[in-house]
């Protein structure tokens, strides 16, 4: 049993107001009664081991079929905030794919109006697009 996002054109970077588009692909037998296609943000910062989960925007997959399947989605991108990596903490946006069940798939994807994870000085901005 599986779960997978495959974004459409392997797109990784989304300016506010673009749509994440993709693919929720899975394998499960039997099926639960719904999937959940996320756009979340959470914060992390160095030292700290607990980090919320935001979800900014979502759509449900009413009862997939079992077995191997998939269905298309698409997530406007909220005007923020905006991905960004910093010394102190660092925002990580990602597409989140759940069966309800305890089974998730995550896609990091990075959002700014520049398309490029916001960086402060001192930050790396590879960890704000999840690398």
């Amino acid at each position: 049993m599986s779960l997978n996002i495959e974004l459409k054109d392997a797109k990784a970077a989304y300016r506010p107001g673009e749509s994440v588009e993709g693919e929720a692909c899975w394998t499960l037998d039997p099926a639960p009664p719904a999937l959940v296609v996320r756009l979340c943000w959470r914060t992390e910062a160095p030292g700290c081991s607990t980090s919320d989960r935001v979800t900014a925007v979502e759509q449900r997959i009413e009862n997939p079929v079992a077995g191997h399947a998939h269905q298309g989605f698409s997530l406007r991108v909220p005007d923020g905030p905006w991905s960004f990596a910093g010394a102190l903490f660092a925002i990580h946006w990602f597409v989140r794919l759940e069966d309800g069940e305890g089974r998730v798939e995550e896609a990091d994807v990075v959002v700014s109006p520049t398309g490029h994870a916001v960086e402060a000085p001192g930050g790396e901005a590879g960890r704000a697009a999840g690398g």
